[in-house]
């Protein structure tokens, strides 16, 4: 599931007011990642978890500041970075690697 921020209406000061709007993506890949302590004094006990997803040829929408929910994960991640697919050489069904990561703690 990629859960998207769609600015959709403004305040009365005219700031963009972001709502939430989810799509479910068939066909995507999922792969561990790595997973690692937080550094830093700061979060002595946080964790990094982390998913390289493979997106299916056809899916083009950009997933910058996206979230993606994996199944049978708990929570959300968050994407890293603003992914592309690879248009050209690309032999497979998927064309477009996605890295995300969620802390806690």
């Amino acid at each position: 599931m990629v859960v998207h921020r769609v600015e959709t209406a403004y305040d009365e000061d005219r700031d963009p007011v972001p709502s939430l709007s989810s799509e479910s993506v068939e066909g995507v890949l999922v792969a561990p990642g790595a997973t690692s302590d937080v550094a830093g004094s700061a979060r002595p006990d946080g964790t990094k978890v982390a998913f390289t997803l493979a997106f299916p040829k056809g899916y083009d929408r950009s997933l910058r500041g996206c979230r993606v929910s994996i199944a049978g994960e708990p929570g959300e991640y968050a994407v890293v970075g603003d992914p592309r697919p690879c248009r050209e050489n690309c032999p497979t069904k998927w064309w477009m690697a996605v890295e995300v990561e969620a802390c806690d703690g």
